[in-house]
């Protein structure tokens, strides 16, 4: 067994480093907190290739003394903090005096620094621990530290580096945290000669917010502050409708130290309750001021995550002024607000298709239910000798021999209209349809006419005439609802416009229509997103998106990934991107929306593959062209809706999960009105008497 030694100072500060220094992104920030603590009021940050060639972080901070500098690239030593009661009342970003020993163990650090008293400044270059060159220098009030070829000395650190955009990215969004933390700091962040960020300083956090998202995003954003016995807080949030697919578009910030807290995060999303989607998460900031002892910040390598006393309270006062504050506001969208989208979708649309023409239904494809054309079948009468005449004569006489008929008989369920939904067996013909078509139909041409041209959201449902039977043979026992032993099901009404009831010879269903219809979408996406191959639209005129800084160096990281599922997206400006084409899959309706939430998934998710990117993007277009709750369809649609979800390969649960149907057994229901009873022997035994 090896003896017990002492490490050296050089290989103690490279596993220091390891903890502390992960990335070049953590070098930008313990260097700017630094600046922070030094009251620095402006702030410039210089990067190279990402970071690896050079990082230069200049500030206006109050300086080093000549004597104090080398001390200041010791492990351990630091003004900050003087004794043991200090960790319980820390005010600064930093404390440990890890960062510049850490840093410079493995990279090339220089430098520079002046304070206000002193006649010159202090030069101190210091390599892998080892000292190169120190003395006097001219230069500006303040600090200036420049570090070059980070991890030259630890290769296997460099290895493990993300790609330089991504890299980048988590520059910019260490900047942007940091900005938000301290609006009062100018702060400005450049990248090979091109500005990424650049903030007043002038104290406003809205201002703030813009530069690190968009204008139009900080202008929707309100205010909110609230205090209880222990904190104060405060910051900017979004409304309902404009929401992000991941929580890191909210900041949490802990007397001006950017954290990650799980507890916090939910408080936020709790204030919003129902009016946030699933998946849904808000953009803003909130800054919680609270007395240094209830908080430990040296809990984490990075100071990135804390641990607060009396945080039941902390989130019981967000959740209750974010929920106040969303109360005060009309979170009706405004219809302008999209009518610029809705109206380029229209001029695109006409542009594409000048004509209309009818729905082509491919093989495993829903076919459309037709709809009376009212202007071929109506008759206006206006005065009563109108009555004589030939057109009311001949409707008369055409009407006046057939006979009456009951509503409901057998002969009349057999003969109404019913819906061809895909099946297993016409995959094969659908597959080889859809590779020799260059234009692909998505469901909605054919789904939505059956289950919206002829449904309204109220109980007036518009009088269509009887349509020819898509499938004369309508058998609900096929091959497909054989095999996974799915039951016949027969429709019976509807509940609320939102559940359906069915029937079969032992059970009562309840089905929720949009769960059931999600299902059948779904299965239908999942095999045409697969597809992308040259069924593509093309736009003349593009969608364009606004995203951060950080994000679009991500986007031009995962450009391949967008390019294999059809996106064509290229840079529009600083931080905005045009999209020339996409899949024709993509409603022309919802094509931003549908876009952006795409975009999102590739954002936030750096393990995303193209499979799983697909299978994401069926489960959105399942649930978005689904019909909703408190939507009344016929009985047509209804008989329609469940012989496409007795086709489908898993007809029990919606894409997310949630169940389709439930039922009640025929014994159950006797039991339920007890007309069975339990059994008492005793009872049988001894009580003669028939009921």
């Amino acid at each position: 067994m090896a003896k017990i030694h002492e490490l050296s100072e050089l290989l103690a500060n490279q596993i220091a480093a390891g903890e502390v220094i992960e990335r070049p992104a953590s070098v930008v920030k313990e260097l700017v907190e630094n600046a922070i603590d030094a009251h620095a009021t402006q702030v410039d940050v210089v990067i190279e290739n990402s970071g690896l060639d050079l990082i230069k972080v200049i500030d206006n901070g109050e300086g080093i003394t000549s004597d104090e500098v080398p001390l200041a690239f010791v492990r351990h030593a630091t003004s900050k903090i003087q004794d043991r009661h200090d960790l319980f009342k820390i005010l600064t970003l930093g404390f440990r005096g890890e960062a510049l020993p850490s840093i410079a163990a493995v990279a090339d650090v220089t430098l520079q620094t002046r304070t206000a008293t002193a006649d010159t400044g202090f030069f101190y270059q210091i390599k892998g621990g080892q000292v190169t060159q120190e003395g006097p220098a001219a230069g500006r009030f303040g600090t200036s530290v420049s570090v070059r070829s980070l991890f030259y000395n630890t290769p296997a650190r460099l290895k493990y580096l993300k790609k330089p955009q991504t890299e980048m990215s988590l520059i910019v969004e260490t900047a942007n945290h940091l900005a938000m933390a301290y609006p009062n700091l100018a702060l400005s962040l450049t990248h090979n000669g091109k500005t990424l960020l650049k903030t007043s300083g002038n104290g406003d956090l809205r201002q703030v917010l813009a530069v690190v998202y968009d204008r139009k995003t900080a202008e929707k954003m309100v205010g909110f502050e609230g205090a209880s016995e222990h904190f104060r807080v405060n910051g900017y949030l979004s409304l309902p409708e404009q929401t992000r697919s991941s929580r890191s578009y909210f900041a949490v910030l802990v007397n001006h130290r950017f954290v990650k807290n799980f507890s916090v995060s939910n408080a936020i999303t709790a204030g919003y309750g129902s009016k946030l989607m699933v998946g849904r998460f808000p953009i803003g900031a909130i800054n919680i001021e609270l007395d240094p002892l209830l908080v430990d910040v040296n809990v984490h390598p990075q100071k990135a995550e804390i641990r607060l006393s009396e945080e039941g309270e902390l989130t019981d006062l967000i959740t209750a002024v974010i929920r106040d504050r969303l109360s005060q506001e009309n979170l009706i969208p405004k219809a302008l607000d999209n009518l610029g989208r809705e109206e380029a979708d229209g001029a695109q649309a006409a542009a594409t298709e000048p004509e209309k023409v009818e729905p082509v239904v491919k093989p495993g494809e829903p076919a459309a239910v037709e709809v009376a054309n009212t202007k071929e079948h109506v008759i206006e009468i206006n005065a009563e000798d109108q009555l004589a005449e030939q057109p009311v004569q001949s409707f008369a006489d055409r009407y006046a021999a057939e006979s009456y008929q009951p509503a409901f008989t057998d002969e009349a369920k057999a003969a109404e209209p019913t819906m061809d939904y895909p099946t297993a067996a016409s995959s094969a013909a659908v597959d080889q349809t859809l590779s020799a078509d260059n234009q692909v139909e998505p469901m909605v041409a054919a789904e939505n006419d059956v289950l919206h041209s002829n449904s309204q959201p109220t109980n007036n449902q518009p009088t269509a005439k009887q349509p020819k039977p898509v499938n004369q043979d309508l058998d609900l026992e096929d091959q497909t609802a054989e095999q996974h032993g799915f039951p016949t099901l027969d429709y019976i009404g509807q509940m609320h416009g939102t559940f359906l009831f069915a029937q079969d010879q032992n059970h009562l269903y309840l089905v929720d229509q949009h769960a059931a219809q999600e299902r059948i979408n779904y299965e239908y996406y999942r095999r045409i997103v697969g597809e992308v191959g040259d069924n593509q639209q093309q736009l003349l005129a593009p969608i364009t998106l606004t995203y951060s800084t950080a994000d679009m160096l991500k986007i031009a990281d995962y450009q391949d990934v967008l390019t294999g599922v059809g996106l064509n997206v290229e840079e529009f400006g600083p931080n905005t991107i045009a999209v020339y084409e996409h899949p024709a899959w993509i409603p022309a309706d919802q094509a931003a929306d549908t876009i952006q939430e795409m975009i999102d998934w590739v954002l936030h998710d750096g393990k995303l593959t193209v499979a799983a990117f697909r299978e994401k993007a069926a489960i959105m277009m399942s649930c978005k062209r689904a019909i909703k709750a408190n939507w009344h369809i016929s009985t047509e649609e209804a008989k329609a809706l469940l012989h496409g979800l007795a086709q489908a390969e898993n007809p029990y649960n919606c894409p997310h999960g949630r169940p389709v149907l439930t039922s009640f057994t025929l014994t159950e229901m006797e039991r339920m009105f007890k007309r069975i009873q339990d059994s008492h022997e005793s009872w049988q035994t001894y009580d003669t008497h028939p009921f």
